[in-house]
């Protein structure tokens, strides 16, 4: 009796010690980024997604993020069926999409558009989570950091 009780509580120590690190270790790994649709046309543009949005999300946002998915021709639901995000990219419209997936379970979804130059704009990327309170906890060293290099 004594001893299966022990090995009960060994196993509950060893299991929640376990499930501990396995949380502290998605707080910390990156999270994977998934390109689709991706073109060797889009070597620029994939580059300017990952300066404009995916890299200022990570700094600034201390939520656990798991994968980040960025199509450069997604399907997009609207009045024409089968109407993708890169039908007009030859008269230089585009629109992507990134997909932010949290550890938590909660999604986010936000569709870019280029702007009249051609790029992204600067803080797209802060749209991500505009309709969801929970989804951004501001990082403050890296606004910090970033008001100190304007």
């Amino acid at each position: 009796m004594k001893f299966s009780l022990a090995f009960m509580l060994i196993l509950l120590i060893f299991f929640g010690a376990y499930s501990q690190t396995t949380e502290q270790e998605k707080k910390q790994s990156p999270p994977t980024i998934v390109y689709r649709h991706a073109k060797s046309r889009h070597k620029q543009l994939k580059a300017e997604v990952f300066n404009k949005v995916i890299s200022p999300l990570l700094c600034e946002c201390k939520t656990p993020i798991e994968e980040i998915i960025v199509d450069f021709c997604p399907e997009i639901l609207g009045m024409k069926e089968g109407e993708r995000g890169c039908q007009n990219e030859d008269k230089g419209e585009l629109t992507i999409s990134v997909t932010v997936n949290r550890w938590d379970g909660a999604s986010s979804v936000v569709w870019i558009e280029r702007n009249k130059e051609g790029g992204i704009n600067k803080y797209e990327y802060m749209r991500i989570f505009e309709d969801d309170d929970r989804g951004c906890i501001p990082n403050k060293d890296c606004a910090s950091g970033d008001k100190q290099k304007r």
